[in-house]
């Protein structure tokens, strides 16, 4: 599995988007993220009923077909990174473990970048992620 990360900051609950590669010859599935440096991380799924948006946990992982390229963050997914142990700042790095259904525990650093709502992706365009305080960049 190759991987690829990039955030987006907003104060109690970050969510954070991530690109991963499955090279393999069968699909594989990321379950979870874990980090010293969050309370927790949930992966999340952005539906929209009756034009209200909601977040939906995505219980069974994210599936990363075999050969493809799969982004976490397209079509309102992406992963809640809750009370994180700082205000994190663009270049900062953080360390976390993908677990992946098949590949297993695969340790990883995110390096902080500074998104806008046009490079959030069409998921999550039109969302309030200032997370109450305001600046929401």
């Amino acid at each position: 599995m190759d991987r690829k990360a990039c955030s987006l900051q907003f104060g109690q609950h970050d969510p954070w988007t991530l690109i991963l590669q499955n090279n393999g010859a069968t699909d594989d599935r990321l379950m979870s993220i874990e980090s010293p440096s969050v309370a927790k991380v949930e992966l999340h799924r952005s539906v929209v009923t009756n034009d209200i948006a909601n977040m939906q946990p995505m219980e069974d992982g994210l599936v990363i077909p075999a050969g493809a390229i799969v982004w976490l963050g397209d079509c309102g997914t992406h992963a809640m990174f809750t009370k994180p142990d700082r205000r994190h700042v663009e270049g900062d790095e953080i360390e976390a473990i993908l677990v992946f259904e098949k590949a297993g525990r695969i340790e990883v650093t995110f390096k902080v970048e500074k998104r806008t709502a046009t490079e959030m992706g069409p998921g999550h365009r039109g969302m309030d992620m200032s997370g109450g305080t305001g600046n929401g960049n």
